[in-house]
């Protein structure tokens, strides 16, 4: 029973001591303040859909559009002031997700170079703890 009270003690003394290794499920442990700071943020998540990409497409014969591109662009996440605040990589199929803090942003395609008409940045709202989904469709132009 000494040795329960003993523990006890020590864990109320010192429960950074405890909280330092991680939550048991593998994550580190966060300080409180870090929590919080995480607790506020909110994300942005979608997709790029770039098309067509070849003059016919049939049926079990898609015209995806090849990695490369997507690795060559990112999402650029910009300020009211038109500023960069971020920049997002986008997968091989052109989708995307990072956290934001709450507010008002304007994403884009960066560089913006592909499609016969340039769309215009895209203004969106993060809220904390939401997910904001954007869509882009670039038009290639090829018939």
């Amino acid at each position: 029973m000494l040795k329960k009270i003993e523990l006890l003690i020590v864990v109320m003394s010192f429960p950074f001591l405890f909280t330092a290794c991680g939550d048991g499920n593998g994550n580190p442990a966060i300080p409180s303040n870090e929590r919080l700071a995480g607790a506020e943020m909110g994300f942005v998540e979608g997709q790029v859909l770039i098309g067509p990409n070849c003059p016919v497409e049939r049926v079990n014969e898609p015209c995806e559009m090849d990695a490369i591109v997507y690795a060559a662009h990112r999402l650029a996440i910009l300020d009211s002031q038109r500023m960069t605040l971020k920049e997002v990589p986008f997968d091989s199929k052109g989708n995307f997700r990072t956290d934001l803090q709450p507010g008002s942003y304007l994403a884009e395609l960066s560089p913006n170079d592909i499609g016969i008409v340039k769309p215009e940045p895209k203004p969106f709202q993060i809220k904390s703890g939401v997910t904001t989904i954007l869509t882009f469709e670039i038009d290639t132009g090829i018939r």
